[in-house]
């Protein structure tokens, strides 16, 4: 969002993942840039093994409005952008699932 001096400012945006099972957590490193954004936002992560990963949108209410990613996926780290250009100005949260964990992050649609 602008500032005083009419500059946009950015953050970037890291999370901890929720797991199900705490010897297992194939998620790290997950962040989100920029944010707040208008157009598109980049999603950063890593997986420690190959998984079945599902990226989602959300809405600020926890429902889901679209489904972004969803197939197999190998170890090592993983870039996605997403466009959100028709989504209106709103706060939403990214989630990232496998089978046993999930993370999720909020992001800033201006």
């Amino acid at each position: 969002m602008p500032n005083s001096m009419g500059r946009l400012s950015y953050s970037l945006l890291t999370c901890n993942t929720t797991s199900t099972t705490d010897a297992y957590n194939p998620i790290s490193n997950l962040a989100l840039y920029p944010n707040p954004t208008s157009e598109t936002v980049t999603i950063q992560y890593s997986l420690m093994k190959g998984d079945d990963i599902k990226i989602s949108v959300l809405d600020n209410l926890g429902r889901q409005i679209s489904v972004v990613q969803h197939n197999q996926l190998l170890a090592g780290e993983h870039v996605l952008d997403i466009d959100i250009k028709n989504l209106p100005p709103a706060v939403y949260m990214l989630q990232l699932s496998t089978e046993q964990n999930t993370a999720t992050e909020k992001f800033v649609k201006y």
